[in-house]
């Protein structure tokens, strides 16, 4: 009977020990960096190791797709952000094993494997084609419906191709008129057969001799790739923006990319709007439909309106203006593009002859494309009045360094 229950005991022993050897086993990384293998997908990555911009780093989001598209055993496809794009595959790293390993083990895994693929990356071809990178990345995803990541890391400042942002205004172009002119080109990139999941990390990011972009230019930036991504059928809540973390040095002897040379915007003091609206209720112009002459309904007024911003401009010579004309919406899109060109071109002229120099003042017409335009159309498609009035504008932007009064 002794002997008996000794062997339970001993039985039982030996089962508690298996099972908790088992569950050390299952645990992996420990229960606070568990992952769920089912729920792991194929990974992509598109990594910007070129001139002009910091290093892809490795940051905690990105790190936690990468172990798991490793323990879960996927090839991890690798496109390069240059000039010509390239697609690597990168070896398997045997993880699926990792839950043996130490936590820290199990990082200096992922972490060794991911410069390995920067490495991969390095551009091998002068200038940058985001858009082509994209495109790839877009055929190396599953193309039939299911799951997948796609982890970007770069700058997004493209030097070649259809999207350059070395060309005057590209920086702040609309978002809406971009993806209008890509999708004329037929090249915009094909996201519609995968489920996919975006991370987008350091855009707008620079390094080297690229100058950093202010607040606006770094907006307006993420709005054309968005607006890019969304267009070309990746869903908004699957798309996130995200800075990168210490910047990592580019590796040297790289080919060259063009700097890109955006325009200086000094920063406004405190207390001096950015920029002021004047709707027609202000500046108001002769209707026109046929030819898209700028004349004003009412010049006393227009110059009542203006005048103590002349002022400021003359008072202060470092104080520039950017003028903008918008339109209510119209199916000629020509058309009222070029109707708010002349009505701002008529405003700066205005401003000229009330003073202020020439090479303080510039203007544009965005049509019915600014960034401030509110729907003015009924379900019909006919204009309701009180919102076209309101889009039937001149919008003055302030920069520059004001003198302050004593």
């Amino acid at each position: 009977m002794t002997k008996k229950l000794m062997l339970s005991v001993a039985t039982l022993i030996g089962i508690i020990a298996a099972l908790v050897t088992l569950s050390i086993a299952l645990s992996g990384c420990g229960s606070s960096q568990s992952t769920d293998l089912s729920k792991a997908t194929p990974l992509v990555m598109v990594l910007g190791n070129h001139q002009n911009a910091p290093a892809p780093g490795l940051e905690v989001q990105t790190k936690g797709l990468l172990t798991s598209a490793l323990r879960a055993n996927f090839n991890i496809t690798v496109i390069s952000v240059e000039g010509n794009p390239r697609t690597t595959v990168s070896e398997q790293v045997n993880l699926a094993s990792a839950g043996t390993q130490r936590e820290k083990e199990a990082a200096g895994v992922t972490a060794h494997y991911f410069a390995n693929c920067v490495k991969q990356a390095a551009a091998k071809s002068p200038e940058v084609d985001t858009l082509a990178a994209l495109s790839r990345a877009a055929h190396s995803l599953p193309q039939d419906g299911s799951a997948a990541d796609l982890v970007i890391c770069d700058s997004g400042l493209s030097t070649k191709g259809l999207l350059d942002f070395r060309e005057p205004g590209e920086i702040n172009a609309d978002a809406t008129e971009v993806v209008a002119y890509l999708k004329q080109q037929n090249a915009l990139p094909d996201f519609s057969k995968t489920k996919v999941t975006i991370t987008w990390v350091g855009l707008g990011e620079t390094a080297g001799a690229q100058a950093s972009l202010n607040d606006a230019q770094y907006n307006n930036l993420e709005a054309i790739y968005r607006a890019i991504l969304v267009a070309s059928g990746v869903k908004a809540d699957k798309l996130t923006f995200m800075a990168g973390g210490v910047a990592q040095a580019s590796e040297k002897g790289l080919p060259p990319v063009t700097v890109i040379d955006f325009p200086a915007v000094a920063p406004v003091p405190a207390g001096v709007p950015k920029q002021v609206f004047f709707d027609d209720s202000s500046i108001r112009f002769k209707g026109e439909r046929t030819v898209p002459i700028a004349e004003y309904a009412d010049p006393t007024a227009v110059i009542a309106a203006l005048k103590p911003w002349a002022q400021k401009l003359v008072d202060n010579p470092g104080l520039r203006v950017h003028i903008i004309g918008t339109t209510a919406s119209y199916p000629d899109k020509q058309f009222i593009r070029k109707l708010s060109e002349n009505r701002a071109k008529a405003v700066a002229v205005t401003l000229e002859g009330l003073g202020v120099p020439v090479a303080q003042i510039t203007s544009e017409g965005q049509g019915m494309g600014d960034r401030w335009h509110i729907d003015d159309l009924d379900a019909r498609g006919r204009q309701i009045p009180a919102k076209a009035s309101q889009n039937r504008k001149v919008v003055l932007l302030f920069s520059g360094t004001l003198r302050l009064s004593a």
